[in-house]
């Protein structure tokens, strides 16, 4: 999501004009002199170093996590942000893949230079702080479920709604203002609430339906005890009163229904997990 916020937003606006192509490797070098920097204050203010800077960070969470938590290389890493900053680069130049008229970003080759140092720079400070692992960890082996994996879950769950909510949500926003030009103010809230939450809703549905986990459950490796109670029925009512539960009464329009939502010390069924 940061990755589409930074690389993308904002859309569109009236009166926006095309952009090109920068080719010119360290072109970003000569734009930090147009600006003063004599001293360090001024370099830190300078729009030019800040660009590099922000795009340099950008990346360094992702070599890290490549490296710490999926056990790959630096090169690995490396090339990994490399084909995702290319990715973004082709995204911004074809205008978002022909769903805009013409690129509304610049592809700049020194971005995707940029980015992928930052991937680079990631996996090397994971080579340094992290530690190697002394044994394999078999993931089906039970463990101890503690509050911090529980909660880390729900809030895995919560994430998952928001993000795919956000990201259907905006691209049909962005399907009907720019391919078929309806203004903003005409569009369709109930279809716009539909892609929000109730899809990501129903996709967490059948996910539950087909593992007998939440997707915050399966990211953190908590998993229900089977019981007496018929399989469907036990994972659709750890849905209703789990994420599920929540979401609804989120998207409802009652009295209390947010108050609902929130409740605090409620507990899903099949609670026994490991």
């Amino acid at each position: 999501m940061s990755l589409w916020t930074y690389t993308l937003m904002p859309l569109l606006q009236e009166g926006y004009r095309c952009v090109g192509m920068q080719l010119n490797p360290f072109a970003s070098v000569n734009d930090a002199r147009g600006f003063p920097h004599a001293t360090v204050g001024q370099i830190l203010r300078n729009p030019s170093v800040q660009q590099v800077a922000f795009n340099l960070m950008l990346f360094m969470p992702l070599g890290f996590l490549l490296r710490a938590m999926f056990r790959r290389g630096i090169v690995a890493a490396t090339l990994t942000g490399a084909t995702i900053s290319l990715f973004i680069e082709v995204t911004q130049k074809t205008g978002v893949w022909g769903l805009f008229p013409c690129a509304y970003r610049l592809f700049d080759v020194d971005d995707l230079m940029v980015n992928t140092l930052g991937a680079l720079i990631g996996s090397i400070v994971a080579l340094v702080f992290v530690r190697p692992r002394t044994s394999r960890i078999d993931p089906a082996q039970p463990r101890p479920v503690t509050a911090g994996r529980r909660l880390l879950g729900m809030l895995c769950d919560m994430l998952f709604l928001a993000l795919l909510g956000s990201l259907l949500a905006m691209s049909w926003g962005a399907w009907q203002m720019y391919i078929l030009h309806v203004p903003f103010e005409e569009l369709d809230q109930i279809i716009q609430t539909m892609f929000a939450l109730w899809v990501p809703l129903a996709v967490q549905l059948i996910w539950i339906l087909a593992s007998g986990q939440t997707v915050g459950e399966s990211a953190t490796l908590l998993r229900g005890r089977p019981t007496r109670i018929p399989a469907v029925l036990a994972r659709s009512l750890r849905f209703v009163a789990g994420i599920g539960g929540y979401g609804i009464l989120t998207g409802l329009d009652f009295p209390f229904s947010g108050a609902a939502a929130h409740r605090p010390g409620d507990r899903e069924p099949g609670d026994g997990v490991e």
